[in-house]
């Protein structure tokens, strides 16, 4: 509608009234060679556009056909076709009736709000066994035996290396260059295995001078039932190499970046279920690694506790006698219970509750250790009471008095990783109390 009142108004020009839907098909397609689109994709739109004018049974105009039109080809489509080979006939359907709207032959797609089915269905790739079955019926065909060595080596989509995407300009010393997707180039770098390939293959024209349609035929249609292989095609070649890499470790983003993925969510949603083990490899391999490293386990245990409810205190199993250690850190020495808070530590409490001996014994304390862990947070505790004291508008007794709000605001406030170090510089607080409450007496 808005369309309409731009043109009524004289702020849009009119849309052509007299081009057919024939006429416009034909100039899409004519785009899409001039963009440089492969051949069988032109195919494929072609025989997507004329099962389209068939079921319309007459040459239209171009602004008559409305989404009824679009949505009574999709009901018919999906009683002789997959959900998903009608919703290949509707993207193409969308990018040729989106042109024709960018260049305003029209006012509105009639697509606009038409649902396209997507399915995610595992990636086929070929297994170690089926690769060996294939080499073993190729092995005859050097053409066939170096075709499939490329694809596999290379992860080039089917037309990549194949002329005339693929010439000898694209071959360089220690790479090749393909033209994937929408013209967008990649490198791929050269092994040996490739290089004897390409090196035995330098009287030709070009490095592989096959048409798409023959390779598909004798591979496909040829090699693949000899070898037991089924449900698979060129792609899977291509897909088989992916998978290989991440079974042999490689890193997702490289394997991205190899296979020239548009981003590494296309990845990840090619190879799924192979990710999935991976996943669970790593999670095998941290829990190893942290078991054998003491030293790690050390440091997350008083967090572990902590977050079960201990705050960073382990108990023995003669914690609740009197005299019996706790240890806070094992990486420190242990203090006696009556170094170590009381109830009263629990967040939002009021600080004071249980008699502070000793905060911690440093006799083996290097430096930066009791820098970082003790002489830190003590400082850190001095500045956050400042702060809130300036915070509030309290003076040193209004603080004292207030002592229960300010250790609900350090609850609120503190890192949880330090919370078993609290209990160190408390001590300061308890102590400050009991001189400021002599002073002001």
């Amino acid at each position: 509608v808005y369309g309409v009142e731009q043109i009524t108004s004289g702020l849009k020009q009119a849309p052509e009234n007299s081009m057919s839907l024939a006429k416009a098909i034909s100039m899409y397609l004519s785009h899409l060679a001039a963009t440089k689109h492969a051949g069988s994709t032109i195919r494929r739109y072609a025989k997507t556009y004329k099962v389209f004018q068939g079921f319309l049974h007459r040459d239209i105009q171009l602004q008559a056909v409305k989404r009824r039109d679009v949505e009574r080809f999709q009901g018919d489509r999906l009683k002789t076709c997959t959900t998903a080979g009608v919703a290949i006939d509707l993207r193409q359907l969308r990018a040729f009736f989106n042109w024709c709207y960018g260049l305003e032959y029209i006012h509105r797609s009639p697509l606009v709000g038409i649902k396209i089915a997507t399915s995610i269905k595992p990636v086929r790739f070929l297994t170690a066994d089926e690769i060996k079955a294939l080499y073993d019926v190729i092995e005859g065909d050097q053409d066939a035996m170096d075709l499939v060595t490329f694809y596999l080596s290379s992860g080039a989509r089917a037309t990549e290396i194949l002329p005339p995407r693929f010439t000898w300009a694209n071959v360089h010393q220690a790479e090749i260059t393909l033209i994937g997707k929408g013209n967008k180039v990649r490198h791929v770098g050269l092994n040996d295995t490739m290089r004897g390939i390409l090196e035995s293959r330098k009287h030709l024209k070009h490095p592989f001078p096959f048409a798409y349609d023959g390779v598909y035929e004798k591979i496909v249609r040829k090699y693949y039932p000899l070898a037991g292989i089924f449900e698979a095609d060129l792609h899977t070649l291509r897909k088989t190499a992916g998978a290989l890499l991440i079974q042999a470790g490689v890193d997702i983003y490289r394997v991205s970046k190899f296979l020239g993925h548009s981003s590494v969510t296309v990845t990840e949603r090619h190879y799924v279920d192979l990710l999935k083990q991976d996943y669970q490899d790593i999670a095998r391999i941290m829990e190893n690694k942290l078991k054998s490293d003491t030293h790690i386990i050390n440091t997350l245990e008083p967090i572990q506790a902590h977050s079960g409810g201990n705050h960073g205190v382990s108990q023995g199993p003669a914690s609740g006698q009197g005299g019996a250690s706790i240890s806070l850190d094992k990486s420190m020495t242990s203090v006696e219970k009556n170094d170590v808070p009381g109830p009263g530590l629990e967040p939002g409490s009021p600080i004071g509750a249980g008699d502070f001996k000793s905060p911690v014994s440093t006799s083996s304390t290097t430096p930066a250790r009791f820098f970082c862990r003790i002489l830190k947070p003590t400082i850190c505790t001095c500045f956050m009471w400042a702060y809130f004291c300036l915070k509030c508008s309290f003076g040193p007794l209004q603080t004292v008095i207030f002592l229960p709000q300010f250790n609900a605001y350090v609850g609120l406030n503190r890192p949880e990783r330090v919370y078993h170090m609290y209990s160190r510089f408390e001590a300061l607080i308890h102590y400050s109390r009991n001189i400021l409450a002599a002073l002001f007496e």
